[in-house]
């Protein structure tokens, strides 16, 4: 009967000692397919942000233009505006200074 009791208690360690090496596999495994999907979730996440930055880009730079283009067409505005202004102010220049030479009368 101790015999029995002896080899009960023996496979009891060896079922336990298997049952121990089971579970440190299983914790590997486990382990390796965390890091596994860890890296994955963090490519994911970097090719979504390059994406939204990609969007993100092309938005501010869709924006700047069109702030560009107004900008431009007021500076183009503005430099008809003084051209004008000059173009009359010359000529105004012009007729003085051909009175003054000629007279006012257009008679020398």
């Amino acid at each position: 009967m101790a015999l029995e009791i002896i080899k009960s208690i023996i496979e009891a360690e060896n079922k336990a000692e298997e049952i121990h090496q089971n579970a440190l596999k299983e914790a590997d495994t486990i382990r390796l397919n965390a890091d596994a999907e860890a890296l994955e979730i963090l490519s994911k996440i970097k090719k979504n942000a390059k994406s939204e930055e990609k969007t993100l880009v092309e938005k501010a730079v869709s924006e700047t233009q069109l702030q560009v283009k107004e900008i431009l067409d007021a500076a183009k505005e503005k430099c008809d505006e003084i051209k004008n202004s000059s173009e009359l102010k010359m000529e105004n220049a012009l007729k003085a200074v051909i009175g003054k030479v000629v007279g006012e009368d257009g008679n020398s």
